[in-house]
């Protein structure tokens, strides 16, 4: 199971990668590759990547 299917049954509200970043103090482009080698739980959606709101970075 992918993390499409995955986010789109478990979570209510999916918004842009670009959007979750803002609020997660991540800057886009760190946020894009980390959506690229599939170290957070995003998906591409219409050629835009996408992330649950609820999803929470760790703390390092």
């Amino acid at each position: 199971m992918t993390y499409q299917h995955v986010e789109v049954l478990t979570s209510r509200d999916i918004i842009p990668l670009a959007d979750w970043a803002r609020t997660a103090d991540v800057r886009g482009s760190v946020a894009a590759n980390k959506a690229k080698q599939q170290t957070i739980p995003a998906f591409r959606l219409r050629d835009r990547w996408m992330i649950a709101v609820a999803h929470r970075e760790p703390a390092l």
